[in-house]
C-alpha cells in the first residue's frame, strides 16, 4: 500500500513538472477559442490573476485584461460584459479551466459584478499527439 501511494505521488509530480508555461497558454487559448465560438464581438474583456498568461488576440477578437489596464473600462462603458479566467485546476490526469461570465456596472462609484454562469473545460493530455485535448465542456447557468 505504501508503495502504491509513493507511485501515485511520483506520477502526479511528474505530470505537474512536465506542465510547461507554453502548455498553460495553449490550454487557456483553446478554452477561450471554444468560449468565443462564433460570436461577433471585436473585443473580449477579461478578469484574471496576474500570473495567468494569455495572448492579446485570438483570431479577430482583441482580449483586454481590465485589471491590468490603466483605463477604467467599466466607468467608460457603463455596463461591461467580462469573462473571469479561473486558475487551472489539476485533478488526476485532467486539467480544468473555468471561465465565468460577469456583467460589470458602476454603482455608488464602486464596481459591481453580477455572475451569469460559467463554462468549465476539461482537458486530458494525449501522449501520442503530444497535446491536450478537450474531453468535456460543461455549462453552469445561474
Amino acid at each position: 500500500m505504501k508503495t502504491f501511494v509513493i507511485i501515485i505521488v511520483i506520477i502526479y509530480s511528474a505530470m505537474l513538472l512536465s506542465f510547461k508555461n507554453d502548455d498553460t497558454i495553449n490550454i487557456y487559448t483553446q478554452a477561450l477559442k471554444s468560449y468565443i465560438g462564433n460570436t461577433k464581438v471585436d473585443t473580449l474583456y477579461i478578469l484574471k490573476c496576474q500570473d495567468i498568461k494569455i495572448p492579446e488576440k485570438i483570431g479577430k477578437q482583441v482580449l483586454i485584461d481590465i485589471e491590468a489596464s490603466e483605463k477604467n473600462w467599466v466607468k467608460q462603458k457603463g455596463t461591461l460584459n467580462a469573462v473571469k479566467i479561473m486558475p487551472i485546476k489539476v485533478d488526476k490526469d485532467f486539467i480544468e479551466i473555468t471561465l465565468t461570465d460577469f456583467v460589470l456596472t458602476m454603482e455608488n462609484n464602486e464596481r459591481v459584478m453580477r455572475n451569469f454562469g460559467s463554462v468549465t473545460f476539461i482537458y486530458k493530455y494525449d501522449i501520442s499527439q503530444k497535446k491536450y485535448n478537450l474531453i468535456k465542456k460543461t455549462k453552469q447557468h445561474i
